[in-house]
């Protein structure tokens, strides 16, 4: 297996031969190259000669040869100091499988117990974590007191809003969750025993026609953009028919796609070969447009998923 040396290398060099490589490779093979250690020129930036005499050899950090090996579609495995100056690197490409790819015989299922989905806990992502939680602050979380959560899934939201608050705030409000999928309806109602949490399994579309409550935070994580779901209606009957006058909105859209036991950044839409985000754009910008035309104060943040913050102005008494 031929190993290169990285460390005298530009970028271009280094993308091609790296990329060139990923493209032929397999899921499980292994591609390995020597660079400078990152740990000893801290502070520099990508490119910056890493050599006390000013030489050839380039800085680059952990960071930049992680988000590499997300390019690629790999995983960096645990680096190997060879001495001060010098690791070996290697990457290992991910299997191909996702759960995007999985149908099955019942489509409300497709994300229930079993599935490739079921294994994914967004939360224990640090990114998904900082930006969810902040989001969360955004809107206000602390003094909502009706939360409806659109696609719980098995309630793993409920439980993330459970460990950000105290036990006397989260018994003081009202949950209710909503998903079309019977295991996973049943796991959120194991996982959430309590009074102030119920668990309803229904489609979205339906709920929303039957449902008589108003509640003052909607939150939809990853759900709106299902294929199952018309977008623009769907949200305009949330803040028509279910959202509070004074009410916020919580909504994340997927960019990335889970491969492998990896988060990797930037979904891959129907007919493309690559990232494209022209869909979520155009998607998120229209939903901004309603609900700024509706008197909400609207943010956008995130990376690998993108959180849609609104909240009402308040009307003047």
């Amino acid at each position: 297996m031929q190993e290169y040396d990285f460390g005298t290398l530009d970028m271009y060099s280094i993308y091609e031969i790296t990329m060139r490589w990923s493209e032929n490779a397999k899921g499980g093979d292994i591609f390995s190259f020597i660079a400078c250690n990152p740990d000893a020129a801290l502070g520099l930036y990508a490119g910056e000669s890493c050599d006390e005499e000013g030489g050839q050899a380039l800085h680059r950090s952990w960071k930049s040869w992680t988000d590499l090996a997300d390019i690629a579609y790999c995983r960096m495995l645990t680096p190997q100091k060879l001495d001060d100056k010098k690791v070996r690197i290697s990457f290992c490409r991910l299997n191909e499988e996702s759960f995007h790819r999985e149908k099955g015989e019942n489509p409300k299922e497709r994300y229930g117990r079993g599935s490739l989905f079921w294994r994914i806990k967004k939360g224990e992502e640090p990114i998904f974590h900082h930006y969810f939680r902040q989001a969360l602050r955004r809107v206000s979380l602390e003094e909502r007191r009706e939360i409806l959560d659109l696609g719980i899934h098995r309630g793993d939201e409920f439980l993330f809003m459970r460990s950000i608050l105290t036990d006397e705030l989260f018994r003081q409000k009202k949950f209710t969750g909503v998903d079309h999928s019977a295991s996973a309806t049943e796991e959120a109602r194991r996982k959430l025993p309590s009074d102030n949490v119920d668990i309803v399994e229904s489609d979205i579309g339906e709920f929303i026609a039957k449902e008589r409550r108003r509640y003052d935070l909607v939150v939809s994580i990853g759900t709106l953009q299902s294929g199952s779901v018309d977008l623009k209606r769907t949200l305009m009957d949330i803040v028509q028919r279910l959202l509070d006058e004074n009410g916020a909105l919580l909504l994340a859209f997927p960019n990335l796609r889970w491969i492998d036991g990896e988060m990797s950044y930037g979904a891959v839409a129907p007919n493309y070969p690559h990232s494209e985000l022209s869909i979520v754009i155009k998607d998120i910008y229209w939903i901004k447009k309603y609900l700024q035309q509706h008197r909400f104060r609207v943010s956008i943040t995130g990376r690998e998923y993108l959180f849609l913050c609104a909240t009402a102005i308040r009307k003047k008494r």
